[in-house]
């Protein structure tokens, strides 16, 4: 016998299947409602169908169905109807949009960019000429990342050395800015603040289904801790209330699997250094080195924060702009995540970036997490 769900579970529940049928594309049929109804009866014992789809009813003068199902389904906002009938119309996708430039570029601008990325290879300073020089160059650098075929970017990262240098990361700025233009650099970090509190009561509401999980989270509510210690347990526990999916090989990663492909925590940088030379052999040869993250530190006390992969090291101020940067070597300059913790970079793209990617975002788990999110 289940214990008597609750309206905010009754919610939950309700939006779960809904925004299922939703995000696939699928119109929710009457007798569809009435099935899963009678399901969530037979499942939560002593709730009701009725209570989430209740048909009309001549005989009682009852002209309309009702429920929450139905109401879910058929009461959703008109505006973002419209809106999103309109995105699917029309979709953009930036990338292809520039991928396609790139591709056509004529003979007499790819000698003029040649001759800007021949400076760039010989030019450190001024910044202000490097930072201009290299989103002149724009279109020539996305051509090569388009043609590159080593899996770790290894010919993009030697014509491009800059990338290299320890401030590399304001030029992946520069270049994401140019293809997502609508997105504002700094509103990740604003809305991160907005978006803890209600991520954190989400937790409470589904609890974590991992032991390590359990004990950043105890340790979270049990001190007052620096951000950078808050941000990296949030982004940490994720998997253990995100599990993770199948991969393509149909090997199914653990949660603990996922936390360290998308953060390694090392507790000394001789650690750190010995991690990143180990992880650098084992993908020499045609594996893809995806953007990693790495903390150096005692957890309650984090020392440094990168940003790592095949090519690339760079340091960062602190560890939510690790995720930032992460997130722009994915989508401009086409690094791919991780599968074992692609269900995390997915959200944190959609959420805070606007930007969606993979089979997985329809992922039951996310669909949930995001139907809570909109209310």
């Amino acid at each position: 016998m289940h214990q008597r769900l609750d309206a905010q579970h009754r919610k939950h529940l309700a939006h779960t299947v809904v925004d299922y049928y939703i995000a696939n594309e699928t119109y929710f049929r009457i007798p569809d409602m009435a099935r899963f109804a009678q399901c969530i009866a037979e499942k939560f014992p002593p709730e009701l169908p009725e209570v989430y789809f209740n048909p009309r009813d001549a005989t009682i003068n009852k002209k309309h169905p009702s429920g929450i199902l139905y109401d879910r389904f058929h009461n959703r906002n008109k505006q973002h109807l419209l809106q999103s009938k309109q995105e699917k119309k029309n979709p953009i996708d930036n990338w292809k949009i520039f991928k396609a430039k790139a591709l056509i570029l004529p003979k007499e601008e790819i000698k003029r960019q040649s001759s800007i990325k021949t400076w760039l290879r010989n030019n450190k300073h001024p910044a202000e000429k490097v930072t201009d020089l290299w989103r002149e160059s724009f279109l020539l650098r996305m051509r090569e990342i388009v043609e590159e075929t080593d899996v770790n970017k290894a010919h993009v990262v030697a014509e491009w050395p800059r990338l290299t240098d320890e401030d590399g990361y304001l030029l992946i700025d520069a270049d994401f800015e140019q293809i997502y233009r609508y997105v504002a650099t700094s509103n990740f970090f604003d809305d991160w603040e907005c978006f803890v509190p209600r991520y954190l009561e989400y937790i409470e509401l589904n609890g974590l289904k991992d032991d390590y999980s359990r004990q950043l989270l105890t340790h979270l509510k049990s001190q007052s801790v620096a951000k950078d210690t808050r941000d990296f347990i949030c982004c940490t526990i994720f998997h253990g209330l995100v599990k993770p999916v199948r991969t393509s090989s149909r090997k199914l990663p653990t949660i603990l699997q996922a936390q360290t492909e998308m953060c390694y925590a090392c507790a000394t940088d001789e650690e750190f250094i010995e991690a990143v030379e180990s992880l650098r052999s084992e993908h020499s040869n045609d594996i893809p080195f995806a953007p990693r993250i790495f903390v150096v530190g005692q957890t309650d006390k984090l020392t440094g924060f990168y940003v790592v992969t095949s090519k690339l090291q760079y340091k960062l101020p602190t560890f939510l702009r690790c995720v930032d940067i992460a997130v722009k070597l994915k989508f401009a300059h086409n690094y791919d995540f991780p599968e074992s913790c692609e269900l995390f970079w997915c959200f944190i793209a959609k959420h805070f970036y606007n930007i969606n990617f993979s089979r997985k975002a329809k992922n039951s788990q996310l669909l949930q997490f995001f139907a809570y999110l909109k209310d």
